[in-house]
Order: structure tokens, then sequence, then C-alpha cells
């Protein structure tokens, strides 16, 4: 972010529509990864790892065409605009009110991630549903027409609270992917030289949240699999038969002892193709719409 706009506070509803913009954007974008991230984490380990992603990427796309790897976007889309806003705009909120508690008149790099992971909370008690309803559709085995459809079956079958299935798991994936996004941007951006090109600017930004995006991943993508295997449409009866499933922590442990440390990381490539340039689209979009959202709010306050 520019000098100016760390200078400037804008007000919650601009910060709102920046973090919905920027997420929206990425979506579109990065969706069909996040696909292939899916299947390749309902899968046996033994068998993703006899299927590269490229070939298993030509492999889907011949046998499904490019529609069906966008099959279930709506759900993601409709998420994205809560999601995204509550991601930035928390943390944001967060950013002000632990300077506060700590007394600091700067942001350190130890509220920077207290901050991301406080974000990554809030945020996860919103996404829950969407995130279920995603992966369902996402899945191989699904057999759902469209999204509302997947809605009606599950509320119909296990009731309304079924729509937090995997709460835990998305309130630590969430938590430990801010904190650590969030906290790798702010020490990029901390010993890069300041620029007023503008250019240089978002070139900076694309790269801080790339990196960011990258190690997030590394971090957070046990609690993933989690997520997904437990929200799958098959998960209740992988939970009952294999007794893998606890709490998050608990199964990440197990998954290890059992399966392996493959089995953890399991779409880590897909997820990294994703959330690299992924994290990049997020934060370079998301400060130019702040900037430009600042400049118009600036140019109202004179009229």
């Amino acid at each position: 972010m520019s000098s100016k706009g760390q200078n400037y506070q804008l007000p919650f509803r601009y910060t709102f529509l920046a973090g919905s913009f920027a997420g929206v954007s990425e979506t579109v974008v990065m969706y069909p990864l996040d696909v292939i991230k899916t299947r390749f984490q309902l899968r046996p380990v033994s068998v993703t790892s006899q299927c590269g992603l490229i070939s298993y990427i030509t492999k889907v796309l011949r046998k499904e065409g490019l529609r069906h790897v966008y099959r279930g976007i709506t759900s993601p889309i409709l998420m994205e605009v809560p999601k995204r806003a509550t991601k930035f705009s928390c943390n944001a909120k967060y950013l002000t009110l632990l300077q506060q508690v700590f007394g600091q008149s700067t942001v350190t790099q130890p509220i920077t991630i207290m901050a991301g992971a406080m974000a990554g909370s809030t945020e996860a008690i919103i996404i829950v549903p969407f995130e279920l309803v995603k992966i369902r559709m996402q899945d191989g085995a699904s057999l759902y027409r469209t999204p509302f459809d997947c809605l009606k079956c599950i509320i119909r079958k296990d009731g309304v609270l079924a729509m937090f299935t995997g709460l835990e798991a998305t309130m630590w994936r969430s938590s430990v992917w801010n904190s650590g996004y969030f906290g790798l941007i702010h020490f990029v951006r901390s010993i890069l030289p300041n620029t007023e090109n503008k250019g240089l600017e978002t070139s900076y930004n694309f790269i801080a949240g790339a990196l960011g995006g990258s190690l997030s991943c590394f971090l957070s993508v046990p609690f993933d699999v989690v997520k997904s295997q437990v929200q799958s449409v098959n998960g209740s009866h992988m939970i009952s038969r294999k007794g893998l499933y606890g709490s998050a922590i608990y199964s990440i442990i197990n998954m290890y002892k059992v399966q392996g440390v493959s089995a953890m990381y399991r779409g880590i490539t897909p997820i990294l193709c994703r959330y690299a340039p992924g994290g990049g689209i997020l934060s370079l979009v998301y400060n130019k719409t702040y900037e430009l959202l600042t400049e118009y709010d600036l140019q109202s306050q004179k009229l």
C-alpha cells in the first residue's frame, strides 16, 4: 500500500468493498485450480502420487470439459464477497485494536500475525456453509445439479446445523493462512524500499502477496486437507469408518501416523499454483482498489 494509503484510514464500507472486489477477481481467474486441488485432496495418496498435475488437468478437461471445471463456482463467488471483505476489513480493524491494546504507535510484526489470525477466525464462521457447498459440488462423487440443490439436500437430510460441518478445521485453516499471509506481506514490504513509482509499487504489492500466499499454503494445507475430507460427499462415512477425524489437530497427527507426510500435503502443487499468483492478485487488486477509493473519499470530502 502506498504511503498515502497507509496514512489515511478509509471508512469500513470502503475496505469491505475493496476486499470484495479483490476476492471475486482472484476467484474468477484461479477457480479451476481450486477444483483440481479439491479432487487431489479427496483421492487416495497412492492414486494421487501416480498422477502429475498437468496430466490430471488434461484428464479432467478431456473427460468433463472446461465448463465442468467451473462447476459450482456460484457458491465461491457468493462466498468471496463476505469472505475477502471480512478478511481485509476485519484485519484492518484488528490491527488498529491490537495497536491500542499493546500501546504501539506503529504496526509491528507480531501484531500483524495476531490480527491475521483473528481475521481468519472471524472469516471462517461466515464462510463455512459456502465452503461446504463448494466442496460437495467439486467432489467427483457429487450428484448435485446446482449449488442450491446441494444446499437443499444437506439441510433436508442432516438439518440446518449440518451447514457448519468442518467449522473447526475451517477456523484453523483460515487463521493459519491469514496470519501467514498478512504477516509475510508486512515483512516483505518492510524490507522493500518506499517508492512513489506506481509501476514499482504495483510490483511490490504483487510480490509481497505472492510470497505471502505461498508461505500460507505450506502452513495451512494440512488443515485444508482435513477440511476437504470432512466436508466431502462421503465425509461422514469416512469419519465413522476410519475413525481418522476428531479435532483438526488430532486428525493431522493421526493422518501423519497412518498415511505419512504426503497425505498431509495432498494437493500442494495445485494449491501453490493457485495461491502463489492468487495471493499476488489479491494483494494487488485490494491495494489498487483501496487507493482509488481513498482518492474518491478524499475528493468527496472536499465537495
